[in-house]
């Protein structure tokens, strides 16, 4: 399952300068209408001419791709990372698979299972298109006989030997202890924490011990409590709660860690691990349950990609017009329109306009010193034939607004700009505006 978080709502920001200036018509023209006049709009191209635009800034998405034996991996467990354009580095986090809940020997509690390890490492260096191997380790199955042991959590890693979290122990069956968590020992990474260790069984009352909790980034996971009592919580209480004990009661999922299944009560079995990396809890009859299992391990890959736009058109000038006209880059550059181009990543491509100094941006000409801007997306429609103010134009606003989604990286997309001026307008002074174009992670 791949997860992305938006780090930054505007990712990049490239701006179009588009001015005009309103001029009093001279006064012949003036008089032989009556005084009324027809002001016009005329460009000063030396006023725009020398606008300093940002070089290309590049912010960045951060992306989680999550692999588990459910998700991003073969039936076997496997799957891969492939790493993507523009990423350099990666924080890889993995959980070892917990142990299986433990059965006990004629009607005593089972042990508890151990929980998963947590380890994670920072990967530098990374080249676009290296693929690494990922493999999930499998959570340990409860007992399947009575008195039987509880089968080990398997360990989880990332390019085989770069990170691994090792998986915790079965609960052992008879009295005899829980099943020991994953170890730092056998972990590898610039973190490690142990999973917690499984609680044991006793024979007053036929209770089995807790599973413990899977070690997470904050910490170890906790230990199971013995006697029918409560599973561990995951990542040093960070993660998911341990089942409460007593009956088959399940440990709780938590991204940091699941949390053990409770130890079972007379007659009944441990609550299944919560999920990744904790560990069952052990009853009386696991081996004749559906409860008690350990929870599979997980791993998951962190890194940032930037993702960035670029204009062919940083300024341009609608030329001179009359009051209550309409002009478009149609015209300028006939169907051509003004290129958008992407960088490394799929991106969402949105636009929003802005009031002038003088005028507002609306949705309509009919209010005095109100204008319009608008768009349309020339890759997907046909602007010419819809003309400047046709169905294809949409009225821009200064909150953003959707040109096109999913844009693949190097991709492009084309749109065109109209703009209609007031009807009626007071200020004949020139005008000046800034439309906008971002780019933003899907």
């Amino acid at each position: 399952m791949k997860s992305i978080y938006k780090i930054s709502k505007f990712i990049l920001i490239f701006s179009i300068i588009l001015a005009w200036t309103f001029n009093f018509p001279p006064a012949p023209f003036l008089k032989n209408f009556g005084g009324q006049g027809w002001p016009q709009i005329n460009l000063w191209m030396s006023d725009v001419q020398n606008y300093n635009f940002p070089p290309e800034v590049q912010e960045a998405r951060a992306a989680t791709d999550t692999y588990t034996r459910a998700s991003g991996t073969n039936a076997d467990g496997y799957g891969s990372w492939v790493v993507p354009a523009g990423v350099t580095s990666a924080i890889v986090a993995c959980w070892g698979g917990g142990g299986g809940g433990g059965d006990g020997l004629s009607g005593d509690g089972g042990g508890g299972a151990g929980g998963g390890a947590f380890a994670s490492s920072t990967i530098t260096s990374l080249v676009e298109g290296t693929q690494y191997t990922i493999y999930i380790g499998a959570g340990g199955g409860r007992a399947t006989a009575d008195g039987g042991t509880g089968v080990d959590g398997e360990n989880s890693s990332f390019a085989t030997t770069t990170v691994v979290a090792a998986g915790g122990k079965g609960g052992p069956g008879g009295l005899v202890g829980g099943g020991a968590g994953g170890t730092i020992a056998d972990s590898t990474g610039q973190t490690e924490y142990a999973g917690g260790s499984g609680g044991a069984g006793v024979a007053a009352a036929d209770k089995g011990g807790g599973g413990g909790g899977a070690g997470g980034p904050h910490g170890a996971g906790g230990d199971g409590l013995d006697a029918g009592g409560a599973g561990g919580a995951g990542d040093a209480g960070s993660g998911g709660a341990g089942g409460a004990g007593g009956a088959p009661n399940p440990g709780a999922d938590h991204v940091n860690g699941g949390g053990g299944g409770g130890g079972g009560g007379n007659g009944t079995a441990g609550g299944d691990a919560g999920a990744p990396g904790g560990g069952g809890g052990g009853g009386e009859v696991n081996y004749g349950s559906t409860d008690g299992d350990g929870a599979g391990g997980q791993c998951t890959v962190t890194y940032t990609v930037p993702v960035s736009v670029t204009l062919d058109q940083t300024t341009f000038s609608y030329g001179t017009m009359n009051d209550n006209t309409a002009s478009s880059t149609l015209t300028l550059w006939s169907e051509a329109g003004i290129i958008a181009t992407n960088g490394d990543a799929i991106a969402d491509f949105y636009i929003y306009g802005a009031d002038t100094a003088n005028w507002t941006l609306d949705s309509a000409t009919s209010t005095q010193n109100y204008y319009t801007h608008k768009f349309c997306n020339e890759t997907d429609n046909n602007c010419l034939a819809s003309g400047p103010y046709g169905a294809d134009f949409t009225a821009l606003a200064t909150s953003t607004q959707l040109l096109k989604g999913s844009v693949a990286a190097s991709g492009q997309v084309a749109f065109q700009l109209s703009m209609h001026t007031p009807n009626p307008s007071t200020v004949y002074t020139q005008q000046s505006v800034v439309v906008t174009i971002q780019a933003s992670a899907p």
